[in-house]
């Protein structure tokens, strides 16, 4: 777009259309340089030391506890194996002693969900006795009619 020197009005082409007087282009506005005050307006620490901004506020710290786990709250793979062995040989009493035994929260948590699945899979073969006891019953009592 041009603008008139004469008029001020805007227009396409080489000539006012309004005036008739010469377009004159105008051309995009470069941006003017940083004085040197600008520049050097960086205050230098004091004493050789940074200096936080007015109205810093540092990060918040976390308790980051994946980092102060101690080297014995690890349960080893033989360990595991052993807990495993101990659970498989003496099922109630073998999760009973673990329970009671294991110092690791994560062991306790494992105990707890294998109680849970335990108590579970006994009510499931309960309902499921039942309900295919019933069925042998009926085919049972369906076959001495004939």
């Amino acid at each position: 777009m041009s603008r008139c020197s004469s008029c001020g009005s805007e227009f396409e082409g080489k000539f006012c259309p309004f005036c008739g007087a010469v377009a004159v282009e105008e051309s995009p506005a470069i941006p003017q340089p940083i004085s040197a005050t600008e520049m050097n307006s960086y205050q230098q620490p004091q004493n050789g030391y940074y200096q936080q901004p007015q109205g810093y506020a540092p990060p918040p710290v976390y308790n980051n506890t994946f980092n102060n786990v101690q080297a014995e709250d690890h349960t080893t793979i033989g360990g595991w194996i052993g807990w495993l062995l101990l659970c498989s040989f003496l099922p109630i009493i073998g999760h009973i002693i673990m329970l009671c035994t294991a110092k690791n929260k994560t062991i306790k948590n494992f105990v707890i969900a294998q109680f849970i699945l335990l108590g579970i899979s006994i009510v499931l073969t309960i309902i499921l006795s039942l309900v295919f006891g019933g069925i042998l019953v009926a085919l049972g009592e369906s076959m001495t009619n004939y």
